[in-house]
């Protein structure tokens, strides 16, 4: 059985463990643990040896959907292939962006993967709207530039024709 020490012995100093769910059944089982800094999938071995496959920085997450059978549930989640997700992710041509193959859990207990899927799907709605917001500020910082020029030159040409109309 899988202890939440188990899993923060493989933390970084300061981050902090949210939960974790692991498929059930026999021989090797995925763990997915959420902490404060990133998402980490761990593969549970004979003798409950533990080996981190994966972690992916909460910015990369793209999406989670649920799928739940009648005795337990399976999971998906989808990542950007870089942290620096917007800098490669152009939002008008999605196809362009790098994705990694995504994580897929299954025999998940049907109550601890709504819990988790809940958890994962306030990261996804939080992470959409900062890069949608570091979007705007990339597209204001890129022709602000222009448009703040422009506002000198006519400016200054208005100081122009006011100083000709005057003499």
């Amino acid at each position: 059985m899988l202890s939440k020490k188990s899993i923060e012995k493989w933390l970084s100093k300061g981050e902090t463990l949210t939960c974790y769910i692991q498929e059930k059944g026999i021989g090797h089982k995925q763990i997915m643990a959420l902490t404060s800094d990133r998402i980490i999938l761990f593969e549970q071995r004979f003798g409950g040896r533990m080996k981190d496959r994966h972690d992916k920085q909460w910015r990369q997450l793209i999406d989670v959907h649920l799928k739940e059978g009648f005795f337990r549930s399976e999971m998906e989640i989808s990542f950007f292939s870089v942290p620096e997700s917007i800098v490669y992710h152009d939002p008008r041509n999605p196809a362009q962006t790098p994705v990694d193959p995504p994580w897929r859990l299954k025999g998940l207990l049907k109550e601890e993967a709504r819990r988790v899927y809940r958890e994962l799907k306030a990261k996804e709605n939080e992470w959409k709207e900062r890069r949608r917001l570091e979007q705007i500020e990339r597209e204001k910082a890129t022709h602000g530039t222009y448009l703040e020029l422009g506002r000198q030159r006519r400016k200054v040409e208005n100081k122009d024709r006011d100083n000709s109309n005057s003499g």
